[in-house]
């Protein structure tokens, strides 16, 4: 994944996607079954975004980091049930994340999980990229994030964290030292949150130079009870095998990419993604078709996916907007997002900048 430095508040840098944020559709599926035991059903969760059921479970199998950042708003913005990304956290059972989870869980040392978090996480998300740092007598397990806002990138530091924290402890409890973050602690009716203490198991400190887990660089090469190489062995062949197929898009992202850029161009017309494609559009709605899709269907989501981004910027005008997704105009824009979201694009932004306060 490519990134670019950019400011953060409260120094360094965080890192900034320059190639599209997604997450798998089946951790976005956990991660609502998981807010549901917080009182944050689907049903509200979806309603008070604005997504529908295609934006969180779509055709190609990956949620768009608009969607996640919306999902995530909510959850951390809620006025009167706001959700701790750590509680979260602590109730994920890592097998439940499908491969990588087994994955790391069969790692025959906490060296063996951070290359395999390293190497794999794109097998769930791009949005995450693990990195280390030796220093005398430590080593530092930091986490580079796709997220350019300081609520979401403080909640999901805390979350990758975290995560790693519990797998580091399923595996050597003595390894984990100390934890390190460059923010101020979530704070519970004045008392720092129990979450800190429930899910990292060691101290930990606020108001650092970095973010990171602090282990201790010996405890890291040490053989675990839990691991298997013959498992082990196995799995990273079948991981390896799912990196290849990711990394060669499937026809599905491919037309989405194709849209995407042709929309960055200010043109749209399936003869031109054919064209692209070097296939016929005949060909192509076959294809599709068998895949449970079509054309419009993935147009659709390429446009959705832009407006949502578009329209959290206040000062861009819906003419703006509507020539950036190639609409002929504001008003044919405007209806197409009614039925897309059910809730006109004005609508839309006023629940977006005021939701949070307003308990959306």
């Amino acid at each position: 994944m490519r990134k670019e430095a950019v400011s953060d508040p409260r120094g360094g840098a965080c890192p900034s996607v320059s190639t599209p944020g997604r997450v798998r559709a089946e951790i976005i599926e956990l991660y609502l079954r998981i807010c549901e035991d917080f009182g944050h059903s689907r049903e509200q969760t979806l309603a008070a975004t604005g997504l529908r059921q295609r934006h969180v479970n779509p055709v190609d199998g990956w949620v768009s980091q608009s969607t996640v950042e919306a999902l995530f708003h909510y959850r951390v913005g809620h006025p009167s049930h706001p959700v701790h990304g750590l509680r979260i956290m602590g109730l994920l059972d890592p097998a439940n994340t499908g491969l990588l989870g087994y994955l790391c869980l069969s790692c025959l040392s906490v060296s063996d999980l951070f290359h395999s978090l390293k190497t794999f996480g794109p097998l769930v998300s791009n949005l995450f990229q693990p990195r280390s740092e030796h220093r005398p007598g430590k080593l530092l397990w930091q986490v580079d994030l796709g997220y350019q806002d300081p609520l979401l990138h403080q909640d999901s530091t805390e979350m990758v964290l975290g995560g790693m924290a519990i797998l580091i402890q399923k595996m050597n409890p003595d390894a984990l030292q100390q934890v390190s973050f460059r923010h101020d602690p979530l704070l519970i009716n004045g008392e720092i949150s129990s979450a800190y203490r429930e899910v990292f198991h060691c101290p930990v400190y606020f108001g650092q130079s970095c973010s990171a887990l602090e282990l201790d660089p010996q405890s890291v090469q040490r053989k675990t009870f839990s691991g298997s190489s013959v498992v082990f062995r196995a799995l990273t062949q079948q991981a390896s095998r799912m990196l290849q197929r990711i990394s060669a898009p499937d026809l599905v992202t491919r037309v989405k990419q194709e849209v995407d850029s042709l929309l960055g161009e200010r043109t749209i017309s399936r003869e031109a993604v054919c064209e692209r494609l070097g296939i016929s559009y005949r060909n192509l709605h076959r294809k599709l078709k068998i895949r449970d899709t079509s054309y419009q269907q993935l147009l659709d989501e390429v446009r959705a996916e832009r407006a949502v981004l578009a329209l959290k910027d206040s000062h861009t005008s819906l003419e703006v907007i509507a020539d950036g997704l190639a609409f002929s105009g504001a008003k044919s824009f405007s209806r197409w997002f009614v039925v897309q979201f059910g809730l006109s694009p004005c609508q839309f932004r006023e629940r977006n900048q005021y939701g949070v306060e307003s308990g959306r």
